[in-house]
């Protein structure tokens, strides 16, 4: 008994995005890092936390530094999709590059 042949599901598919590289991160750890301010910023900053309840230093840098990476991620990160070919196009892309001839647009 012969099977069925079953349409070619790969052009009816989404397309995938690769997953960023921060994807898997753990939303737990905390990685520790040093940076240097101008005297005149540490006093603004030192100012602040002592003027606004519940406000440090380090809250203000995260903040601050965590708007700034979302904005550049949304303007410079673009994510690489992948898509299957259909079968018939694949097999026309496969013989033109076997016997040579040049792919037609």
């Amino acid at each position: 008994m012969a099977k069925k042949s079953k349409k070619d599901k790969a052009s009816d598919a989404p397309q995938q995005a690769e997953p960023p590289p921060w994807e898997n991160a753990h939303p737990r750890v905390m990685i520790n890092f040093s940076t240097k301010f101008s005297e005149e910023l540490h006093m603004q900053m030192t100012w602040l936390t002592e003027n606004v309840p519940k406000l440090s230093i380090q809250r203000i840098v995260q903040e601050a530094t965590a708007e700034y990476v979302a904005q550049r991620i949304e303007k410079l990160y673009k994510p690489r999709s992948f898509t299957r070919l259909p079968a018939q196009r694949l097999e026309v892309l496969e013989d033109c590059v076997r016997t040579g001839i040049p792919l037609q647009r």
